[in-house]
């Protein structure tokens, strides 16, 4: 009876542990860190997220990983201000300027094709998924990002390249001209 008693305890743990991991993973973020002395300027006003104060720029990354619009970020160190984006660092400016703290550095989120495997499957697939989200019983990119073939990316502004409408921001009234470049609707 003791032996099988033992046996049985491992093995649930074995299993929480699996069950944890699993979790984990899915909520596992690679964040590229930047120089100090930088800030983000978005391409846009309307990608700041949220400003926090946050007391360490771990904790600002652990903000950011489990927003699952969060893809930048910038942490102060001196003022504990935590900014979070939901532009690619690539999609806004980084600035170095001596009007920008020495405390202040750029982080961001990042992004490979792996991560989106469980693209257009079923939800049970992407129920703990921080890249994608349950939309009609599928999972799909999140708002203001589209699937373009093999992971999400940023909707574009005016002036961004765009095979079709969904590749550019249509909240803010932007669409694909002809030209193949995003720009404000002018019917």
């Amino acid at each position: 009876m003791k032996i099988l008693g033992y046996s049985i305890i491992p093995q649930y743990f074995l299993r929480w542990f699996l069950f944890i991991d699993l979790i984990y993973s899915q909520f596992q973020s690679r964040i590229h860190l930047g120089d100090f002395g930088t800030s983000f300027a978005p391409a846009d006003p309307i990608e700041l997220i949220n400003t926090i104060s946050i007391s360490s720029q771990i904790g600002c990354a652990q903000t950011c990983n489990v927003n699952s619009l969060c893809r930048t970020f910038d942490y102060d160190t001196l003022s504990k201000r935590c900014r979070l984006f939901e532009g690619e660092i690539t999609t806004g400016q980084v600035n170095r300027s001596a009007a920008v703290p020495s405390a202040s550095r750029v982080s961001s989120v990042a992004y490979t094709q792996q991560l989106y495997l469980v693209y257009n499957q079923t939800c049970n697939q992407c129920q703990i998924n921080r890249y994608l989200l349950c939309i009609n019983n599928t999972c799909q990119c999140p708002p203001h990002t589209y699937w373009n073939g093999s992971m999400c990316l940023n909707q574009g502004y005016n002036g961004s390249s765009c095979q079709n409408d969904e590749w550019c921001r249509n909240d803010k009234n932007i669409t694909c001209s002809s030209s193949h470049l995003c720009g404000e609707c002018t019917h």
